[in-house]
């Protein structure tokens, strides 16, 4: 499932600071810097937390550097989790270090080693009404670092489901938007929603249907009390960006959609508002500041909680589907009609 919240790559964290100061050095000695990424879910059986280095060393070069996994992951951390329940400890879990390309989350391609993946991972089932603790030493310096966090619950996000999707006939001028609303709790301080499209494309030769769907997460905000909402002609393009053109004989059948609301914590909610502030470049007049709710040292990151609620298979409207067929956007498509199945 795609999803923002959801992300398991590493936070692109702003390291590379920028200064009008000549005496600003801009190459330092090789030092470690700790990053973390962690977003828990109850829903989850299985959790896991990446954990890297970031690095200034002022006699290579940033490129090599990335493409070394030695230059990315520390050697000898010991990593827990302690749950906690008011102030006592409930549990202390060990994390046991995995390669996450064999776990079934392999590594993007680009400037950066795609292998080994590396990650930290625990199964338990979280309980929304305790606490958790990330506990991350490093037994080569001695560095310790931590957070603490609450969890998102199930029940923190509640959502009014329409019973159709429809975003009715396209008019290329229009200003109408599909809206949805959500009234989650004080606990939930960031939403996504993602709606994930479902066809069957179908070769006219040979008769073979084959499934295919994609996800287009067409809002995020801060709960207001005002709906998620995205312009008509927002998920059109959405849809002809991922279906691209078909090949030849073949025509697409519409489905159904799903649909997720995501919500995070505090934590998260923080991360994201500061890191949207931060601006800056050649002409800054100064160093904007980097959010992390880690405790220690060298250490910067985001540890948090999230969850979802979803609705399965809701069914696109007749009127939608002709305006698929027909509006100029997603005409090249060949959109046909519905999925039989």
């Amino acid at each position: 499932m795609k999803k923002l919240l959801v992300s398991t790559v590493i936070l692109s964290l702003a390291l590379g600071l920028h200064s009008c100061s000549e005496d600003f050095e801009v190459s330092a000695p090789y030092k470690d810097i700790t990053v973390v990424y962690g977003l828990l879910n109850m829903r989850d059986t299985a959790h896991y937390v990446r954990i890297q280095k970031a690095f200034l060393d002022e006699n290579k070069s940033a490129i090599d550097m990335a493409k070394e996994a030695d230059s990315n992951f520390h050697n000898a951390l010991e990593v827990r989790v302690k749950e906690l329940s008011g102030a006592g400890v409930v549990d202390v879990i060990q994390l046991q270090r995995v390669d996450m390309n064999t776990e079934g989350y392999p590594k993007q391609p680009g400037a950066f080693f795609t292998s080994p993946n590396y990650a930290y991972k625990f199964k338990k089932l979280l309980n929304p009404s305790n606490k958790y603790r990330l506990v991350i030493l490093n037994t080569n310096t001695g560095d310790l670092d931590s957070s603490e966090i609450s969890i998102v619950d199930t029940n923190d996000i509640k959502v009014t489901w329409k019973p159709v999707f429809s975003f009715g006939r396209l008019v290329p001028t229009t200003s109408a938007k599909y809206q949805i609303f959500v009234n989650p709790t004080t606990d939930v301080r960031y939403l996504e929603g993602i709606v994930r499209f479902h066809w069957v494309d179908s070769n006219l030769n040979t008769g073979e249907l084959r499934n295919d769907s994609t996800d287009y997460m067409f809002a995020s905000k801060a709960p207001d009390g005002q709906a998620m909402e995205v312009l008509h002609t927002s998920l059109y393009t959405a849809l002809k960006d991922a279906m691209q053109l078909p090949p030849a004989n073949v025509v697409r059948l519409m489905d159904s959609v799903d649909m997720f609301i995501y919500g995070g914590g505090v934590d998260f909610y923080n991360y994201i508002t500061t890191t949207q502030l931060q601006s800056g470049g050649l002409t800054a007049d100064q160093v904007k500041p980097i959010y992390t709710n880690l405790k220690g040292g060298d250490v910067y990151g985001i540890f948090s909680s999230r969850n979802y609620a979803a609705d399965y298979n809701i069914p696109i409207d007749d009127l939608t589907i002709d305006s698929l067929r027909l509006n100029a956007i997603t005409a090249p498509l060949l959109i046909r009609g519905r999925s039989s199945k």
